[in-house]
């Protein structure tokens, strides 16, 4: 143990050997009275940025440039209405504009696909974030969009509405979904399922939902024929049906043993 000279504090004698502590343990142990405040500090832009972009309609603009900056796979969108309702949410406002998909919109943020911009960001900082991912700030699904922030979001992706059209029952004939079979056998079924059809019933599908077209598939057969596996509504693929209750055992047992899978693209 010995003297401890720390500007502002004197001449420190430390009541135990310093073995194994930094100079900075060694500070706040001798001093406790000095702690910092756990009162909230207001949110202010953070340093270096400046008063906002150099054009309000194109932030990645600089003065002095002629050839327009190239966003590259990515699309600009700016809040000038708070999208309907004071303070969205970042993935409500995914779900509703960019993708339907819930858990497409969390892997969007957390890969840092889908980022927002602060008013205050310069022309610069709007750049770099397009240019190199680990400049682009890091939101949360909880983010919420105020006036005048910019949302980069992949261009593949431009906002559109999906809003699935309610059809009424028998706006279809009864023998619709046996033009879509693609595969049959004395045990199995495959079909071609469409974009936008729910596999089966539910609240807000309407007549959209494949279920009730299930009984023109019997082709002499008793049973009605089962559902193995389901897709999702906006997507299209094939589904795999069991015609009797054999094959669908047959089935359960193989999803079981994790012998059966299926990709989606």
């Amino acid at each position: 143990a010995g003297m401890l000279l720390v500007p502002g504090f004197g001449s420190l004698r430390p009541s135990r050997p310093l073995r194994g502590c930094s100079l900075a343990r060694a500070v706040a142990t001798s001093a406790q009275g000095a702690r910092p405040s756990r009162k909230p500090t207001p949110l202010t832009p953070p340093p270096g940025s400046g008063p906002g972009p150099w054009r309000v309609d194109n932030p990645t603009e600089l003065p002095g440039t002629a050839r327009p900056f190239d966003l590259g796979p990515f699309a600009r969108h700016h809040v000038t209405d708070t999208e309907g309702s004071p303070e969205m949410r970042l993935d409500r406002w995914i779900m509703k504009n960019v993708c339907s998909n819930w858990n497409a919109a969390q892997k969007l943020i957390s890969a840092k696909q889908v980022w927002v911009m602060r008013p205050y960001c310069t022309s610069q900082e709007h750049r770099s974030s397009v240019v190199i991912p680990r400049f682009r700030p890091k939101c949360q699904n909880s983010t919420r969009l105020l006036l005048g922030d910019y949302i980069y979001f992949p261009r593949v992706m431009r906002p559109a509405p999906k809003r699935r059209q309610r059809t009424e029952h028998g706006s279809e004939p009864a023998d619709w979904l046996v033009s879509r079979v693609i595969y049959k056998d004395t045990d199995f079924l495959a079909i071609d399922k469409p974009a936008g059809w729910s596999v089966t019933g539910g609240k807000h599908v309407g007549g959209m939902h494949l279920q009730r077209f299930l009984p023109s598939l019997r082709f002499g057969v008793d049973d009605i024929p089962q559902f193995v596996h389901r897709l999702s509504t906006e997507l299209s693929g094939v589904l795999l049906l069991a015609r009797h209750r054999a094959a669908a055992a047959y089935v359960k047992d193989v999803i079981q043993q994790r012998a059966f899978w299926h990709r989606s693209f």
